[in-house]
């Protein structure tokens, strides 16, 4: 954290800066006469930061994707049973179904997009698999419900 204090004559202004993605600013006004009374410095911080911003972009734009696709994917490049999803996914079967895959580490909003899945679900791995706007789960649930037809089946629905 730093704090950067910077003064002016008709202003005190502080900065703190928490992280690169949460910084606060606080200026307090300083009054013409001379010798002003003290005042008690409010710090009430404000609660939309940079990153709660980000956050609530995120799951707007998470939120329009389930809805717009019939599957809709959250994976990492890395991840091998993000692997075994998409691949799954790439079959025959499902050519005909709108599938959005996003890759969140390739993202730049790839941290706030995982923080905002996870607020959603309640699942903070991936991938995390969305069909018809519901979460069907990670991998194997995804495996689980190819298998037992069920995926298919609610596909078509």
């Amino acid at each position: 954290m730093t704090i950067e204090v910077i003064r002016t004559d008709c202003e005190v202004r502080l900065r703190i800066k928490r992280t690169s993605y949460c910084k606060y600013e606080y200026t307090s006004r300083i009054a013409d006469t001379p010798n002003p009374k003290p005042q008690p410095v409010d710090l009430t911080l404000t609660a939309r930061t940079a990153m709660s911003e980000q956050l609530a972009k995120a799951k707007e734009a998470i939120q329009k994707e389930i809805t717009a696709h019939k599957i809709t994917v959250y994976s990492k490049t890395w991840c091998g049973y993000c692997k075994r999803t998409k691949d799954l996914l790439a079959g025959d079967e499902f050519k005909e179904f709108d599938i959005a895959i996003h890759e969140i580490d390739k993202t730049k909003d790839g941290p706030a997009i995982q923080k905002a899945l996870a607020e959603i679900t309640g699942k903070t791995s991936v991938p995390q698999v969305f069909v018809n706007g519901e979460l069907l789960g990670g991998n194997d649930d995804t495996q689980a419900a190819y298998r037992s037809g069920k995926l298919i089946q609610k596909l078509k629905a």
